[in-house]
């Protein structure tokens, strides 16, 4: 249960300043498609494999926004404008981007300590039955 751990590490790392919890931000389309550019062209161009991580992840996140709140690939609703606004000026939208990351990463604390007492009383479980529930699923 330690896999949201490089989540959250890559949501944590894209995002600086403290993070606090916050009710889930919608991602207006639009917005995802210029932060999804936006993540792309920055983690072309950083060298620190973390950041380059964290960036990657950020824009699978604004990715599936998209497609999620259209119904469509971001291929198929690419709109040249917002791509050629992002293209022309990234450092003018990492405000907007970081703060939608911002929020998601105290949604990514919550879930994996949610993850964690899961795992910890499924382990729990397991050894206190001797069962082995993974064998048992296949």
């Amino acid at each position: 249960m330690k896999l949201h751990g490089l989540i959250l590490a890559a949501a944590i790392a894209a995002v600086p300043g403290v993070l606090s919890a916050q009710a889930p931000v919608r991602v207006a389309p639009d917005e995802a498609m210029q932060c999804a550019v936006w993540a792309s062209a920055l983690s072309e161009v950083v060298e620190d494999p973390a950041s380059k991580t964290a960036l990657l992840y950020a824009l699978s996140y604004f990715v599936g926004h998209y497609e999620g709140a259209t119904g469509k690939s971001i291929s198929e609703g690419h709109d040249e404008a917002l791509v050629t606004a992002v293209g022309r000026n990234v450092d003018g939208f990492s405000g907007m981007c970081q703060a939608h990351m911002g929020a998601y990463g105290p949604r990514m604390v919550e879930w994996g300590s949610k993850l964690n007492e899961l795992g910890e009383r499924l382990s729990a479980e397991e050894a206190a039955t001797g069962a082995d529930n993974v064998t048992a699923a296949k």
